[in-house]
């Protein structure tokens, strides 16, 4: 038995000859109709997507409204939200005018004096924060 990678084998060269009668009606090797077969795919562009045939109005509708439910609820996230950040505003604000109304009711003066214009300060930012005494386009 020889090997057919051995060089000095004279057999190790030669191709297999295909004959006619198995080559098909063209007389081409199957390599050649195979060859053919896939140039003629690249030719049609990928294969369809099986799924794709099967997909109908009913179900694009049904995505639709999935779309559409799934924005609702974006929307709805949003909002509350809003609705949380304005509550705490809304707290904060209480809490302030209380420790305020405390200070100023104390009767300790030099103590409202220092502190006033530092909780006023930080009033005027807290409301600019918010883009309030800003023109808006």
């Amino acid at each position: 038995m020889t090997n057919r990678l051995d060089p000095s084998d004279p057999e190790a060269g030669e191709t297999e000859v295909v004959p006619a009668e198995s080559a098909g009606s063209s007389g081409t090797s199957p390599t050649e109709n195979q060859f053919a077969a896939l140039m003629a795919s690249f030719r049609r562009g990928p294969a369809p997507n099986p799924i794709a045939k099967h997909i109908t109005a009913d179900h694009i509708d049904r995505a639709f409204d999935i779309t559409e439910k799934g924005m609702d609820a974006m929307e709805r996230d949003r909002n509350e939200s809003r609705n949380y950040w304005k509550f705490m505003a809304v707290l904060i604000v209480a809490a302030s005018l209380v420790l305020v109304g405390l200070l100023v009711f104390s009767g300790n003066a030099a103590l409202v004096s220092e502190i006033l214009p530092v909780f006023g300060a930080l009033v005027v930012g807290f409301v600019g924060g918010f883009g309030y005494g800003k023109s808006r386009n």
